[in-house]
Order: structure tokens, then C-alpha cells, then sequence
């Protein structure tokens, strides 16, 4: 929950949360050094987490007394810095982020030591919570610390002073490195985190109705995203969860509530990323990544995996869209549809994605009528009382019978997205502005129940050139036979939601809503602001 205003001014009486024991040094030593692949013998059983950063050391400079030439001390040789990219059970991978030499197996390291550090607060409390970390982490080299008037542009004002930062806000104490990346995030200690001065910009409590009201923060980042999935992408056995924006694709996983990044891959400014989705079509038990893309109005698809720890294309240039669309309650399947020329955006039929020589293709026909487009498309019910629901160019559920007939269709807004390719209005006079926006409608899921799961964006359609959602929820229902009756619905949020999954995305045991809400857009002032936020039964 995001909260205003000025907390209490009484001084923290304690680290907040596990950080003392988070940041705590580690021992070891380099046992791969080959180009950039560096593997050091400190993993998850350790505590080690991606993103944790090493100080590696070369051998240690000897001080001799000129008189007696005794040794009096021995000092350290600080090669560089380390950053941890990938954490198995007994090792992790990692990245040179600095050297002063080069590094090498057997070189010694240490987490979170020897590091130039500083608290940066723009809230109450910082000049005691410096002062604590001081006594709690003196392994650490502490800078000034830093105090700032408001958490407005706070990694302009820090990024690159020191290795790792640790940022009081109002509402969190976040530990950053010095790119500010967000390694680890904690609720602020308990005299921080009394009584909030104001009451709070989004709510708490749900909506009328709703069921869905556990709610909590897996990451907040920068940017604009398009699309997200959990999948098992490694195969592991355990979930991972892709994030998708218009240049960037990235993997990672949620542990301890966090997002935890593993790695990314990056498109080039000439390809537009749309649309994501994931499936295991090889049953190999690692899904693949499917990626929609556009070069200027054709579609330049792409197909990832993941792979000695990072992504990989395996294919690209793929004249199709893709999405994965549910035909049965848990049962998702992979489809593809071409796009037209002369306005005409999607072309029949649509097909289900099959592999031939280890390449996605167009396989069987998916029975639906002509004019339907891949986007925003799920079935409903079995046998002959199966029906199609999907959400129309003008936003509308609208229920359609199994000989292609109309069945019902809704009265209130319903899907809408930001996300557009652009295209070419053959109605407009090309000596004009003759382009358009085609959006793409977001994904609809069933539940195990039947239930059917809708996401819903608010904000003006009026102008189909620029459209900018204000708030969101997700609404459930259910098709009796003669319309869709709402079953329950969660309380708005303030922001634009981009994308949702449904599944166990911090390998709990228990499967939560994951929505990719957008708080603020990119501009030319303001990179943009989003959060993965979590919504628990």
C-alpha cells in the first residue's frame, strides 16, 4: 500500500526487517574466471541472492617496520567488484562490474564488504537509522550520510556516488546498488512506520464483492512494460517470471516477496515488442518465450529462450502474432494469426502453434468465426454449450454461439490497452496524417472453476490516437446461458494494468493474481513508474 504525507520523527530503534542479516559479509573464493563468465563457490544456501555484490582480493600488500622489519599489518588488495547475475544452491554467477586487475580462480571474495555505502533518506529518521547501520554493518565504508527533501528523481540524485545505496522512504527501506537497481526492499522499523500523517492513496480495502484483497509489492521499476508471464522457464520445477516492454525482455524470479532478476535481452530500436506469452511446445519441461513484434507495420516475431544463463533467440522474423489463449478451465493453448494489408489488421484463420524441425509454425485451424481476431479471446463451457467470449475493438464483451451467431453482448467498458502497433489507414488520404493506432485487446483467463477473469482499464477512448488509462481492476464471471454475471471484482488501481497471469509466482504453494500496473508514463521529464503487484485468495 502506498502511503503520504510525514511519518512519526522517532528514531529507529532497530534495523528494519533481515537487512543486518541480508547484508552480512561472506566468504569465498572465485572457482571460474573465463572471459565473463566468473563463478564464485557462494550460492543460495548461503544466503546469496542475484544482484548481491563481491569485493574480490588479490594477494595482500605486507607492512614491515623499517627498524625491526617485523610484518605489523597486512592490507587487502581490492581487485574490483563483483555483481552476482545467477544463484544456484552451491554457487553463483556473476559479472565483473569494476577491476583494477584481472580476476582470476582462487581470488578470495567477500559479499557486501570493503563497499563504499551510504544512507540516503527522504523521510524522518535517517540521521538514526545511519547511525545504526554504522554499528551494525562497520565492515562496510560508510559515507556521509544524505538527506533529501523528497523522493522525487532520488536515483538522479544518487546513482553512481557509491556501490550501495540504502534509501528510507516513507513507506520502505530499499538497498540499491549504484546503478540503483533494487537489490532488497523492507518495511521501515517500527517507530517509522507508527502513524501515517495523511490517509492513503489507494485504499486497502476492497471493493463490494471482492475476494481478492491480500495485496503486496514484488518490485516497483522504471519504465513502460508491455506484458508478463510466470512460467517455468529453466526447468527447475520452480516458476520464473518474464517481464516484456516495448525494447527489453527480462527473466527473474520472486524470493522472499522480491523480484530477483536473472537476465535480460535487449531488441534494438528498429523492432517494437507487443505482446508476450509462454509455452512448453518441445515438452522439454523449460517453456519457451513468444514474443509479438512489429517493424513498422509487419510483424517481426521472435522466440526466446532461456539457456546458459541468459536468453537466447531461436527464431525470429515471424510473420504472426502470438498469443496464448485458454480453451478450457487450466488449459492454455498457443496461437498464431497473420496480419493483412489494406487495413486489414487480422486475416483468417486463426491456428494453433505447432513445432516442425524444432521451428513454431501454423498448425490445425482453431475453430472461430472470420472476423475474430487472436487478442482477447477465450472459450467458455463444453460440449454444445461452448461459447466464445471476446472483447471487441470498442471494448465491449460480447458472447458469440457455436455457428458464429451473437449471443450476448456487454454495456460497460471492458479490456483496453495502451500497447499499439502502428499502421496505415487506407481511408486517409496518404498526403495527410493516414496512420492509426491498432491496440491490442488484453488476455482473458479461466479459472478452475469456469469462472472467467476480465481485466477492465478506466480512462477517456474518445481519442484513438492517444489513449491513457487512469485506473484498473480485474472482474470475475460467470456465463449462465443468457449473459456474463459478475462474481466478484477488486478495488481499482490508480494506474493502467498492462498485463496479468495467474499462477504460484513465489513457488509458495499458493496461486496469486500478478498484475503489471502502470503508475506514471515515460515522458520527456519522467521515465515512467510501474509495480508488480501481487494479489493473494
Amino acid at each position: 500500500m502506498f502511503l503520504v504525507g510525514l511519518f512519526s520523527t522517532s528514531a529507529a530503534a532497530a534495523l528494519p526487517g533481515t537487512l543486518a542479516q541480508d547484508l552480512k559479509p561472506l566468504s569465498g573464493k572465485v572457482v571460474l574466471a573465463r572471459g565473463e563468465e566468473i563463478l564464485v563457490d557462494a550460492g543460495a544456501t548461503a544466503g546469496v541472492a542475484p544482484l548481491d555484490l563481491f569485493v574480490v582480493y588479490g594477494p595482500a600488500t605486507e607492512l614491515t617496520d623499517p627498524t625491526s622489519g617485523k610484518v605489523i599489518a597486512s592490507l587487502p588488495t581490492v581487485k574490483g567488484v563483483l555483481q552476482a547475475t545467477q544463484v544456484k544452491e552451491g554457487y553463483a554467477s556473476a559479472r565483473v562490474l569494476r577491476t583494477a586487475a584481472p580476476v582470476a580462480a582462487g581470488d578470495a571474495v567477500r559479499r557486501f564488504a570493503d563497499l563504499n555505502a551510504r544512507l540516503v533518506a527522504c523521510a524522518p529518521g535517517g540521521e538514526a537509522l545511519a547511525a545504526e547501520l554504522r554499528r551494525a554493518l562497520p565492515e562496510l565504508n560508510w559515507q556521509s550520510y544524505k538527506s533529501l527533501d523528497s523522493c522525487n528523481d532520488v536515483s538522479a540524485k544518487t546513482a553512481g556516488e557509491v556501490e550501495l545505496v540504502v534509501l528510507l522512504t516513507a513507506t520502505t527501506v530499499e538497498v540499491r546498488d549504484g546503478r540503483f537497481e533494487l537489490l532488497r526492499s523492507y518495511a521501515p522499523p517500527a517507530p517509522l512506520a507508527s502513524v501515517p500523517a495523511v490517509a492513503p492513496v489507494i485504499a486497502a480495502t476492497p471493493v463490494p464483492g471482492a475476494t481478492k484483497d491480500k495485496r503486496w509489492y514484488a518490485a516497483e521499476r522504471k519504465g513502460t512494460p508491455v506484458g508478463v508471464q510466470v512460467a517455468d522457464v529453466d526447468g527447475d520445477g520452480t516458476q520464473e517470471v518474464a517481464l516484456l516492454s516495448a525494447r527489453q525482455l527480462e527473466l527473474g524470479r520472486v524470493v522472499a516477496g522480491k523480484f530477483q532478476p536473472l537476465g535480460s535481452w535487449e531488441s534494438g530500436f528498429d523492432l517494437k515488442l507487443v505482446a508476450l506469452d509462454a509455452a512448453d511446445l518441445d515438452g522439454d519441461g523449460r517453456a519457451e518465450l513468444y514474443v509479438t513484434a512489429a517493424r513498422g507495420e509487419s510483424l517481426h516475431s521472435l522466440v526466446l529462450i532461456w539457456s546458459e544463463h541468459q536468453l537466447i533467440v531461436t527464431q525470429k522474423g515471424i510473420p504472426h502474432y502470438f498469443r496464448s489463449v485458454m480453451s478450457a478451465p487450466g488449459k492454455r493453448q498457443l496461437l498464431m494469426q497473420q496480419m493483412g494489408g489494406d487495413g486489414i489488421d487480422f486475416v483468417a484463420p486463426i491456428r494453433v502453434a505447432r513445432l516442425d524441425r524444432g521451428q513454431v509454425a501454423p498448425g490445425e485451424v482453431w475453430a472461430v468465426p472470420s472476423e475474430a481476431a487472436i487478442f482477447g479471446l477465450a472459450r467458455l463451457g463444453e460440449g454444445e454449450g461452448q461459447v466464445l467470449v471476446q472483447l471487441t475493438a470498442l471494448d465491449r464483451l460480447r458472447i458469440i454461439g457455436a455457428t458464429g451467431e451473437k449471443l450476448w453482448e456487454g454495456n460497460d467498458d471492458a479490456g483496453g490497452n495502451e500497447t499499439y502497433i502502428e499502421r496505415t489507414d487506407p481511408r486517409v488520404d496518404p498526403r495527410d496524417h493516414n496512420s492509426r493506432n491498432l491496440y491490442l485487446q488484453p488476455r482473458l483467463l479461466l479459472l478452475d472453476d469456469g469462472a472467467l477473469v476480465v481485466p477492465t482499464n478506466e480512462g477517456s477512448r474518445a481519442f484513438r490516437r492517444q489513449i491513457e488509462f487512469k485506473k484498473s481492476h480485474l472482474t470475475a464471471y460467470r456465463w449462465d446461458g443468457q449473459s456474463l454475471i459478475q462474481e466478484w471484482q477488486t478495488q481499482p488501481e490508480n494506474g493502467f494494468l498492462a498485463d496479468f497471469d495467474h499462477a504460484d509466482i513465489d513457488n509458495d504453494g499458493t496461486v496469486e493474481y500478478l498484475q503489471l500496473v502502470v503508475y506514471s508514463h515515460e515522458g520527456l521529464m519522467d521515465k515512467g513508474r510501474y509495480a508488480l503487484l501481487v494479489l493473494e485468495p
